[in-house]
């Protein structure tokens, strides 16, 4: 699987679950904002984080928890959270 289907693999996941704890369909891109999406506030960033959190098996640090302010760091983290994970098996 390449870098870009991988990448594509995680958005999906990512707005499937930003769908979910926002209980709405809503419209998701690869540079969608946390504040271009009604109701997706700092109660829900946490909810996100925290599903983000067991579906990958990894926590955010504190500093990490406060970058999440939308799609793109969501991917950024995720990224460097699952290729840790590889680098350490």
């Amino acid at each position: 699987m390449s870098s870009t289907d991988a990448s594509a693999d995680v958005f999906a996941e990512l707005a499937t679950i930003i769908r979910r704890v926002l209980n709405r369909d809503v419209e998701l891109s690869l540079s969608t904002e946390a504040a271009d999406v009604a109701g997706w506030d700092s109660h829900a960033t946490v909810e996100i984080i925290f599903e983000i959190e067991e579906r990958y098996g990894f926590q955010f640090s504190n500093n990490e928890m406060e970058e999440v302010d939308g799609i793109p760091n969501l991917l950024r983290l995720v990224a460097t959270h699952t290729a840790a994970a590889q680098a350490a098996q």
